[in-house]
């Protein structure tokens, strides 16, 4: 039997982050069930 991948990208901010009016916008990456963040800039 094949074992099923899943894969999912989400997108967020760090509002704990915020500089004035600004915020970093981060992708997280969800390869089965292992994630990684990744910053927008």
């Amino acid at each position: 039997m094949k074992a099923k991948n899943t894969f999912g990208i989400s997108f967020f901010i760090k509002k704990y982050k915020l500089k004035g009016d600004l915020a970093p916008v981060y992708a997280r990456i969800t390869v089965d069930g292992k994630s990684l963040d990744l910053s927008l800039k």
